[in-house]
């Protein structure tokens, strides 16, 4: 069994990808290989240079793979570098992501053995807000009955009918009528996820293809967050997913495990 970290590397988080490993490598003293991916020409040699000097690095491209640089460039590069890595055990990572604890600890977890997945809650407090009138005029998304309806019949194309493994957060999507109560509107925060391929390909293809048509299924999601989980749905297996919603420390989304700092984004240093 082989793990990595694989973190997707545009040029602009280079200041927070380096803090990341740094802190990886020197104070969690983790051994973890860790694959640094670009999507073409990314990086610059000074970057390049700084990252050589940390054990255990390789560097990859999605160029290897595929020629599409364009295409692939932004949220949807966790797609390819999730299909194409070599690892059985992957976490994927933000590049503007720092990692607190060892990652080895939630691969050796009960929840990760189990469904070789574990997923970190997004903010408790994004809710449907939908306004009375349909067609009134709201400021935002959260508040838009045309994008309800668009991630309705996304969802409900991934999944006709609610099954006993779809998350009750959502349950409302299967109703005819729009949510009556503060509904949430985001599940999952996909800025660390892991992910076991010998359990998963089938969810790693489907999370590649959902991707891969980003130019339609971001219209109804925010980027690939809610892609992982869902595409668990899609092959109708169940995934694990933390109990503790993230929390903000230092203005910025902070996510627990054993109700401890286990990932923070954008963390000014």
């Amino acid at each position: 069994m082989s793990s990595a970290l694989a973190i997707p590397t545009p040029l602009c988080y280079a200041k927070y990808f380096l803090k990341n490993i740094e802190y990886l490598r020197n104070e969690i003293k983790t051994p973890i290989p860790i694959e640094i991916w670009e999507v073409g020409d990314e990086l610059n040699n000074e970057i390049r240079d700084r990252l050589s000097l940390f054990p255990n690095i390789t560097f990859k491209n999605t160029l290897e793979f595929d020629d599409r640089i364009t295409h692939w460039r932004g949220f949807q590069a966790k797609a390819p570098v999730l299909k194409f890595s070599k690892a059985t055990d992957i976490i994927i990572c933000d590049a503007d992501v720092t990692i607190f604890q060892d990652p080895l600890i939630i691969q050796n977890s009960k929840p990760y053995i189990d469904t070789g997945s574990y997923m970190f809650r997004d903010f408790q407090h994004w809710y449907w807000n939908l306004p009375k009138e349909r067609n009134s005029n709201p400021p935002s998304n959260f508040e838009s009955h045309d994008y309800y309806d668009r991630r309705k019949n996304f969802v409900k194309s991934i999944a006709p009918v609610l099954t006993p493994i779809f998350p009750r957060e959502w349950a409302y999507i299967y109703n005819d009528d729009y949510p009556s109560y503060l509904a949430q509107e985001a599940l999952a925060e996909s800025g660390v996820f892991f992910i076991n391929r010998d359990k998963n390909q089938d969810v790693i293809d489907t999370f590649y293809e959902l991707n891969n048509n980003h130019n339609e299924s971001y219209k109804c999601v925010h980027g690939d967050k809610e892609l992982v989980w869902l595409s668990f749905i899609k092959n109708n297996k169940s995934f694990s997913i933390n109990h503790l919603y993230p929390v903000s420390l230092f203005n910025s989304l902070t996510q627990l495990y054993n109700n401890n700092p286990f990932y923070i984004q954008k963390l000014n240093f």
